[in-house]
């Protein structure tokens, strides 16, 4: 800059012709490191030409990316590069501010589908244009399941969404199975966790849940003794029956009823009884058809009976 004097614009250090007149030089599109020269003229003296180097930054390359995928409740990851070039990333393909920086970055919250923009920079040159990158959206399998005792000890697990997804059940026992809605009968009494893992082989995206079962049913056989007699009569039944039972001598009684999955459906009248034979009414018109298991516990002493519940 100069105040008083006027300025010339040379391409040469020395010689040549004025490119241009002025304070404010305009040189055009420069694609390359490029030098000019300008001299100040006053009083009809021009002087010597100074040197004005004009450093050319490189636009980046535009980014390199591929599309991605996200399941339902997580995170997705986006990814692009651009040599050295600093990525920059928003979703409008012009204008708009940034939502975050770096080769890589993790997005939350995406429900549907959606397109994200990488831009590269050399410091403050930006690509000519934006790298677009695809996110589609997948809905997360549903992994609950449903637990139904079945006759002879057998327990059916059966998922919620019974088609198009790959299984993997655990047992809690060591076993294991694939199969879509299995049957599984335990050898020991005790309580499992059941495990499912559903996996969408299109998307990738898996869900799970676990299910506490009680198994009650194994080697539970009618309680009969010289001391101690108890029966259920009739059984099979439909709507009711009626329990029996002797006590050689006084004791505290209490009768619960419970499903295989050792969950209780009932109570019946109990308490401090004689020496002697009880009857007492078990009315069942309100329980599904299946088995049951009645179980009296006679002072310190559990005795259980097994019975059936026709349609």
């Amino acid at each position: 800059t100069n105040t008083t004097g006027s300025l010339k614009w040379y391409d040469e250090a020395t010689g040549g012709s004025v490119s241009h007149t002025g304070y404010v030089f305009n040189t055009g599109i420069v694609t390359d490191n490029d030098t000019f020269y300008v001299s100040v003229t006053e009083l009809g003296c021009e002087s010597p030409r100074t040197q004005a180097a004009v450093v050319v930054t490189k636009l980046a390359a535009v980014p390199s990316a591929s599309n991605t995928k996200v399941c339902e409740g997580l995170a997705a990851t986006l990814s692009a590069t651009s040599g050295t070039a600093d990525i920059f990333w928003y979703t409008d393909l012009f204008g708009g501010s940034p939502i975050d920086s770096g080769s890589t970055i993790s997005v939350n919250g995406i429900t549907q589908t959606s397109i994200y923009y990488a831009e590269a920079r050399n410091g403050v040159c930006a690509t000519a244009e934006r790298k677009p990158v695809v996110v589609v959206f997948y809905n997360k399998p549903n992994g609950t399941f449903t637990v139904q005792s079945q006759f002879m000890g057998g327990i059916t697990f059966t998922p919620a969404t019974a088609n198009g997804l790959a299984y993997n059940w655990s047992f809690g026992d060591g076993n294991n199975s694939t199969v879509v809605n299995p049957t599984h009968k335990y050898t020991t009494n005790g309580n499992y966790n059941v495990k499912l893992v559903v996996v969408n082989p299109t998307s990738g995206c898996s869900d799970s849940s676990t299910q506490a079962v009680s198994v009650v049913s194994v080697g539970f056989a009618d309680a009969k003794s010289n001391s101690f007699n108890a029966e259920v009569y009739p059984n099979p039944f439909t709507g009711s029956a009626q329990l029996s039972y002797t006590l050689p001598v006084a004791e505290t009684v209490s009768i619960r009823v419970v499903n295989l999955l050792g969950q209780e459906v009932m109570q019946l009248p109990a308490g401090i009884k004689q020496a002697g034979t009880h009857q007492v009414d078990f009315n069942a018109t309100n329980l599904s058809s299946g088995v049951y298991y009645v179980r009296l516990q006679v002072g310190n002493t559990q005795h259980t009976l097994r019975v059936v519940k026709a349609n």
